[in-house]
């Protein structure tokens, strides 16, 4: 079990495209909003106001009512052109559509 927690331990040391942060009353009301707004269950719209906040182009799922409850959340709100929910299949085409 050492090993495991260890392993897990240095992947987040030594992989510089994973971000720590805090998560702020500016978060938390966010997900609040998005909770209070979609049948989104809570720790997705911790993901959906995480992503906001760090201003991600894509956020990435398997979960198809995520992606379609997400995106029109992200529609509602005016920020679909610059992030958007999508499977793994379509990272390069949705990225593509928001950075041209």
């Amino acid at each position: 079990m050492n090993m495991i927690v260890r392993d897990f331990e240095n992947f987040f040391k030594t992989n510089d495209f994973i971000e720590f942060m805090d998560i702020t009353a500016d978060v938390w009301d966010d997900v609040k909003d998005i909770v209070e707004k979609s049948n989104i269950h809570s720790s997705d719209a911790m993901h959906l106001a995480l992503a906001r906040a760090l201003g991600c182009c894509v956020l990435v799922t398997h979960d198809k009512f995520f992606l379609r409850e997400g995106n029109r959340i992200l529609k509602e709100t005016d920020m679909y052109d610059k992030l958007r929910i999508c499977d793994v299949g379509k990272v390069e085409e949705n990225l593509e559509e928001i950075l041209l």
